[in-house]
Formats: structure tokens, sequence, C-alpha cells
């Protein structure tokens, strides 16, 4: 995070943490509701509150989620279809969010 004192960490268990970097123990951690599959992708956004996590969903589809890395609450969640979603990035003045999803489109997500 853009704090220099956490981490942040997603996996094959489609669930993410955040750490605290100097001793390792884990401040936060984040089970999607709708995650099935790992974990592809993760971003922190530019507010340095909210983290996007990408990855697969339900029968070989994406799903991302924004969350709130302090309390592990979810807060937006998008789907796609086709693909999982491998990469994530953030357009911070437009608030938006960028997700490259397995099959070969990147998608605009406006999460607010």
């Amino acid at each position: 995070l853009s704090d220099t004192v956490h981490a942040v960490s997603c996996g094959n268990d489609a669930t993410c943490w955040v750490w605290r970097i100097c001793d390792g123990k884990p401040r936060s951690h984040f089970v999607p509701k709708t995650s099935y599959g790992p974990i592809m992708s993760a971003s922190v956004l530019f507010d340095s509150m909210h983290i996007v996590s990408g990855g697969i969903g339900t029968l070989y589809g994406g799903v991302a989620h924004v969350w709130d890395w302090r309390s592990g609450k979810q807060v937006a969640t998008t789907h796609c279809t086709t693909g999982p979603f491998l990469s994530s990035a953030e357009i911070p003045e437009a608030g938006t969010v960028l997700l490259g999803c397995g099959n070969g489109y990147t998608y605009k997500w406006n999460w607010h």
C-alpha cells in the first residue's frame, strides 16, 4: 500500500490479505462473496483506502471486487462471463478501474 507500512497479497484460495510489513502479521483479511477461483490481480486504488482484486469466478468467467482494506468489507463487484480477469489498473482522474479479461478485451468499470 502507499503508506509503506502495509502490503497486500492475494492467492489461489480466492482471498486477499493486508499485512503489516514490520512483523509480517495480518492486518485485514478479505473473503469475497462471489469468487471461487484464484485471484490473478490486485491493485491499490489512488485513495489508498480501496483495493481492486480480479480473478476467476464461476464457470471460468471473471469476477472483480473493490474492497475497503481497513475493514475487509466488499464495496463493489463486477463480472465478465467469457473469461477471468487477469489484470487491473486505475484511472484516478476518472474514478474508474480498467480490467483485462482473458477474452482479450479490457473493460472500463465505474465502480463508485
